[in-house]
């Protein structure tokens, strides 16, 4: 790989049995996942990216002080 390609780390899932991976990112989209093979364990290659909604996710539980 060049140093001029450009590559995002993000988070993806598979589309077919939705395991989550810490993925990169291609300029031209393609999504493959770090620390496994091109495909999933699943034995698919198509993943999505998982986008934030704004969402924080769950909130924390607060102290009844």
């Amino acid at each position: 790989m060049s140093r001029s390609e450009s590559r995002s780390r993000i988070v993806a899932v598979c589309r077919s049995c939705e395991s989550v991976y810490v993925s990169e990112q291609k300029a031209d989209g393609t999504i493959r996942p770090i620390g496994v093979s091109e495909e999933c364990t699943c034995g698919d290659g198509d993943f999505r990216r998982i986008t934030s909604t704004g969402d924080s996710g769950p909130s924390a539980a607060r102290s009844s002080d």
